[in-house]
């Protein structure tokens, strides 16, 4: 009898011990399979709680920078500066009080010429005031021609590097013309200024992050807003020295705040 006790004794206990032994590997196994599971739901936690936090400060800065626009327009408003000369392009006036003409660009070549006709006549419907073309070669000046007499907004063409399409450009009816003073030398840049404005057409300066002269880049040590306003400011001067005033000036950059710093910091440089 005690021998038979001892003998369900000890099984009992081997059995108790099988059973932690199961419970101790069913934790650790628990650990290993579920760990990654719930490292994985608080990462997305907190991706989650991070992009909302973002967005709260994106719409934070948004109305932030909204506020200072509105306070901005104000005093303007009140005190009349900023937009101090007022360039005509066509039919409409750049720079006139409390109008804020809206220009878009094409993005089909004039070598697929009823398909920039389509695009074209589309941009006009929805409401687009001054419509911008790339102007890339003398073959351009034909289809150019043709959609001045289609379209009722005026045209821009948009010219690199070469004064000879600025002339053709303009010969072909262009209501402004966009360069890069910078690209062109000082003796064709004066026939440009001067068939300009015989033509009566203003001259638009565009300066973007991606082109930048070597030199300003290397005096900021990259894009800023203080290398934009310069790069502006010095083909503004390239023009005006030229005895060319009816300057339109672009500048652009991916990051808007940078953009916004640029034109303030350029505006304070031709201020008076």
């Amino acid at each position: 009898m005690t021998r038979l006790f001892d003998l369900d004794f000890q099984l009992l206990h081997d059995t108790v011990l099988a059973a932690i032994a199961v419970f101790v590997l069913f934790l650790f196994l628990s650990y290993l399979l579920f760990n990654p599971v719930r490292k994985m739901l608080e990462d997305r936690k907190m991706k989650i709680k991070t992009d909302l936090d973002t967005a709260k400060l994106d719409k934070e800065d948004a109305a932030a920078l909204k506020a200072e626009y509105d306070a901005k327009l104000k005093n303007i408003e009140k005190e009349g500066f900023w937009m101090k000369r007022k360039v005509k392009v066509g039919n409409v006036i750049i720079g006139e009080e409390g109008v804020i003409p809206i220009q878009s660009m094409c993005s089909i070549p004039f070598s697929r010429f009823d398909e920039l006709k389509k695009q074209s006549l589309s941009l006009e419907k929805e409401g687009c005031d001054i419509l911008r073309f790339a102007f890339p070669d003398m073959a351009s000046a034909f289809g150019f021609s043709k959609l001045k007499d289609i379209l009722k907004i005026p045209l821009v063409a948009d010219i690199h590097f070469d004064y000879k399409l600025a002339l053709e450009a303009i010969a072909a009816g262009a209501d402004k013309i966009r360069i890069n003073p910078g690209n062109i030398a000082s003796e064709h840049l004066g026939d440009i200024a001067k068939a300009a404005r015989n033509h009566k057409i203003p001259i638009r300066v565009g300066v973007n992050s991606g082109s930048l002269e070597k030199d300003i880049l290397a005096e900021y040590g990259g894009v800023t807003p203080d290398a934009l306003a310069k790069s502006a400011y010095r083909n503004v001067k390239l023009l005006e020295n030229h005895d060319f005033k009816d300057i339109v000036v672009s500048i652009k950059s991916s990051d808007v705040k940078t953009m916004v710093e640029a034109y303030r910091k350029f505006y304070a440089m031709t201020e008076g």
